[in-house]
Formats: structure tokens, C-alpha cells, sequence
């Protein structure tokens, strides 16, 4: 079966950038539902253009030193919630 697309048309990168054929090829090696944690750089700046994403997935978006953290506190949640049952996998 096909994946999808997660990011959609219409950033804002430069021309020729090669974010997004690189995000894209990654995103296309993963199946199911995913949360995407970016960290201040071109790829969040250029994707997220208030009030627009071209996020086709839950993304959250943090500074430099808080990416570790935040993600084992989003898998930990996610652990719970599957233990309780209120997430079916």
C-alpha cells in the first residue's frame, strides 16, 4: 500500500532546498501514525508560516536543549495510554 504524503505543497524553503526531498524520503520509510519532533531550524521556520503547516502529521516543535526530553515525556504518555487502553496499537 501506498504511504503518505506527510509534508503537503506550499512552504516556504528557498529554491532548491533540500529539506524536504530528504524529509519526504524519510517520512516514506515509516508506516502508521507518527508525532514528528522539529527543533528550530529551516525545516520548522520554512513549514510553519503562522497561521499555516504543511504538516500532515502531529508535530511538535521545541529549542535545541529540550528535544530529548520532551520526546521520552511524549513516549512515556504514550506508554500509559496504551497501558490503560485508551490508545489501541
Amino acid at each position: 500500500t501506498g504511504k503518505p504524503k506527510r509534508i503537503a505543497s506550499g512552504h516556504g524553503a528557498c529554491p532548491g532546498c533540500g529539506i524536504f526531498a530528504g524529509l519526504e524520503l524519510f517520512f516514506k520509510g515509516i508506516e502508521g501514525d507518527i508525532v514528528t519532533l522539529f527543533q528550530t531550524g529551516c525545516a520548522y521556520v520554512t513549514t510553519t508560516g503562522y497561521p499555516h503547516t504543511s504538516h500532515k502529521q502531529t508535530m511538535m516543535h521545541n529549542l535545541f536543549q529540550n528535544g530529548a526530553a520532551t520526546l521520552s515525556g511524549t513516549v512515556e504518555a504514550f506508554m500509559e495510554l496504551k497501558r490503560r487502553g485508551e490508545i489501541q496499537v
